[in-house]
């Protein structure tokens, strides 16, 4: 009956936490006294008879708060299992318990020690005194519990919970870090406190996390796109191709326009590539990426075929179709054929067709 019932308790306590919320003491006061549950999971009738009565305790709010810690200092872990799961319940106004808590999240022989873990993040912000404990855990190769520390502290969520997972992704091996920005896409607060080493690793050509870390990079434009906008300006070239490639990413370009100038020079690159990137990134960011207008229409007449290409199509997102209706009609005799079709297609478009006419 104890596996019985420590296997209800973490199947209980990992749900909200794991999607990023916080529980709190919504429920309604039970109808049995405080003094009645808390014996009844001190000397249950039956094994189930606990949970039902944590649940009901979680009612009373922090006013049961002092009353489970007590029962915490128990050496019976089926109590401990029960009293945690109350908290876990009670959320943030299980504040008080958090020391006592944080003794059994430490205590490498408890076999509470993950669920303990759990309560700490369910109480949020006010358990930031068990972020150096939080932290010191994370090296554990039990992935599982890894995933519960880490959402713990992403829950904790203030400035040394951040500092720790940064602290953490940057000296953790490769399957610590996979663990990490899986945890991070329910947690755009902390992905945006992480953003500059999450945009470096991208920049440096991470070929194993690069799906994730984009995902991440979009899911924080606002954060991302200054780190962005700095790698373009300096580095090494395939950084450079990197940091535009990123910013044609859907979010990162709804908020791109800061970007525009910086990418109006790279349409001058030497490089054609960073100018193709270019101008992808600025057809993205769409009718803010007008102001560049003069130079995305030159690139209709680039030296290479794949910029013309481009150009053709950011000309279109950008709305130029009517300023670029003579350069875009010498392109229907292009050399290449995928630039040919192209403008054809271009040329086939009502915006096209007003700008000829007017």
């Amino acid at each position: 009956m104890r596996v019985l019932l420590l296997t209800v308790s973490m199947c209980l306590v990992s749900t909200s936490v794991v999607q990023g919320q916080t529980p709190t003491s919504t429920s309604p006061l039970p109808n049995r006294s405080l003094t009645k549950l808390l014996e009844t999971i001190r000397n249950p009738a039956r094994s189930i008879d606990r949970v039902q009565a944590a649940e009901e305790i979680a009612g009373f709010g922090s006013h049961a708060a002092a009353p489970l810690i007590e029962m915490l200092a128990t050496d019976d872990a089926s109590v401990q299992a029960s009293v945690l799961l109350a908290l876990r319940r009670i959320g943030t106004e299980a504040h008080e318990a958090v020391p006592a808590v944080i003794g059994i999240a430490v205590d490498a022989d408890s076999t509470l020690q993950s669920t303990a873990i759990d309560v700490l993040g369910a109480i949020g912000r006010d358990s930031t005194e068990a972020v150096p404990a939080l932290a010191a855990l994370l090296p554990v190769r039990n992935e599982e519990r890894q995933q519960i520390i880490l959402n713990s502290l992403l829950s904790i969520g203030d400035a040394a919970a951040h500092q720790a997972l940064a602290d953490a992704y940057q000296h953790g091996d490769r399957a610590q870090q996979s663990t990490m920005l899986r945890a991070l896409l329910h947690f755009p607060k902390a992905t945006a406190a992480l953003m500059p080493i999450l945009v470096d690793q991208y920049i440096q050509g991470s070929r194993r996390f690069e799906v994730h870390l984009l995902r991440l990079i979009d899911l924080s434009p606002e954060a991302s796109i200054p780190y962005l906008i700095a790698s373009l300006e300096s580095g090494p070239i395939e950084g450079r191709h990197r940091a535009l490639m990123a910013l044609c990413q859907s979010q990162v370009a709804s908020v791109g326009a800061q970007a525009v100038p910086l990418l109006t020079e790279s349409l001058q690159d030497s490089d054609p590539v960073v100018r193709f990137w270019a101008l992808k990134a600025l057809g993205a960011i769409g009718v803010p990426a007008q102001e560049a207008s003069s130079r995305i229409i030159a690139c209709l007449r680039d030296s290479d075929a794949d910029v013309r290409w481009q150009a053709i199509g950011t000309v279109q997102q950008v709305g130029l179709a009517r300023q670029a209706a003579e350069p875009l009609e010498l392109l229907v005799d292009d050399p290449h054929p995928a630039v040919r079709n192209a403008a054809e297609e271009a040329i086939r478009s009502p915006e096209h067709d007003h700008g000829r006419s007017s």
